[in-house]
């Protein structure tokens, strides 16, 4: 042909069926957070053949000509990992005898993202006035918390958790880095508890006034930092004159933070039992020793889990069924009982500057 070029025709043709026999096919696609195949990535097959092969530039192995049975595919690069966190992938597959068993995975360099929790226990009065809160917590401060959740659709479990120390008494760290997030181009939601309920995005609680949600954005590589509100909580009742249910119509005092006014007094304890979808058990908070008296309307925030002494205003997003227990104390004008209770059920907690809770269904004696 002289000088002229041959020409070249390229296509795919299925093979018909038969063409394999008794053996089948197993074909790998590895993926980055865009769809972009990763090339050059290992890939082995173990079963009833070993056998490994090298993606290509569309991030493709395929296995060709493998006798039927199961079979384990794995494959592992330092620097990567996938929706999961996880670096060394296997899965488990069965091929058929004339079948091609298709397996995608999504793999890439993770990011990391600083986590700043932050608690405001309240702005202004319950009942909407311009008047401050008198409280010396008020404002920003961080709290602390055990677990720390990154939800994303594209995670498995739907949500990455992660676990974090509680802060002692004289710790001041308000950060916390979860490491190996796989960078989604959508982002994580972000919060401060370990049930999917308490998610402020795709939770059941996220109507408005929802507290602030937080999206933080992960980077191959890269790293972030989100500030992330958990909502405060505050207990109030009505005052009574002489008999138990006789309350004065719109005038409330916030529960005291002990069972008496000395300073030896029994610390009040309030009962949070979550009712969202995951959140399960029962948490209990000892109320803020910063007002001795119910006099005034500054009283009743939470402070922090019982037992601990350092501070832990934030309160997961949630519906909780709640009991303030209050020891060795009696309510000016109420009848003498050593102690008593007050409740309220299905209250939704989720405001960033704060929710109050009027509690008017009142006992003698503990919770129960």
């Amino acid at each position: 042909m002289g000088s002229l070029k041959p020409i070249e025709v390229t296509s795919l043709v299925s093979p018909p069926t038969g063409s394999f026999g008794e053996e089948g096919a197993i074909a790998a696609t590895i993926s980055d957070r865009s769809g972009a195949g990763v090339p050059n990535q290992n890939v082995t097959i173990s079963g009833p053949q070993n056998m490994s092969d090298t993606t290509d530039a569309q991030g493709c192995a395929f296995f060709g000509y493998v006798p039927p049975g199961a079979y384990t595919l794995s494959f592992s690069k330092p620097g990567y990992v996938d929706p999961s966190g996880q670096q060394d992938i296997t899965k488990s597959l069965t091929v058929a005898a004339e079948q091609t068993v298709p397996a995608a995975f999504l793999y890439d360099r993770p990011g990391s993202l600083t986590v700043n929790f932050k608690t405001r226990r309240g702005l202004t009065e319950p009942d909407g006035s311009a008047t401050p809160l008198l409280s010396a917590h008020a404002g920003l401060s961080p709290p602390s918390t055990a677990f720390v959740s990154a939800a994303n659709s594209g995670v498995p479990s739907g949500a990455r958790l992660f676990t974090k120390t509680l802060r002692s008494p004289t710790d001041t760290a308000t950060s916390f880095t979860l490491a190996g997030l796989f960078p989604f181009t959508d982002g994580y939601s972000v919060y401060g508890a370990n049930c999917q309920g308490a998610n402020p995005v795709s939770g059941p609680n996220q109507v408005a006034p929802a507290a602030q949600t937080s999206v933080a954005t992960v980077l191959p590589g890269g790293s972030s930092s989100i500030d992330v509100r958990m909502p405060a909580v505050r207990f109030r009742f009505p005052k009574a004159s002489n008999t138990f249910p006789d309350f004065l119509p719109g005038q409330y005092v916030g529960m005291p933070s002990k069972g008496n006014a000395s300073a030896t007094g029994l610390l009040t304890v309030a009962r949070l039992t979550a009712e969202s979808l995951g959140c399960g058990g029962i948490s209990r908070w000892v109320l803020a020793d910063n007002s001795h008296t119910v006099t005034t309307d500054v009283g009743g925030w939470i402070d922090r889990p019982s037992g601990r002494d350092a501070e832990d205003w934030g309160v997961p997003v949630g519906q909780y069924d709640i009991c303030v227990e209050v020891k060795a104390y009696d309510p000016p004008g109420w009848p003498t009982t050593g102690d008593y209770y007050a409740r309220a059920n299905d209250q939704l907690i989720k405001d960033p500057n704060g929710s109050t809770v009027t509690l008017n269904d009142f006992g003698s004696g503990p919770c129960a």
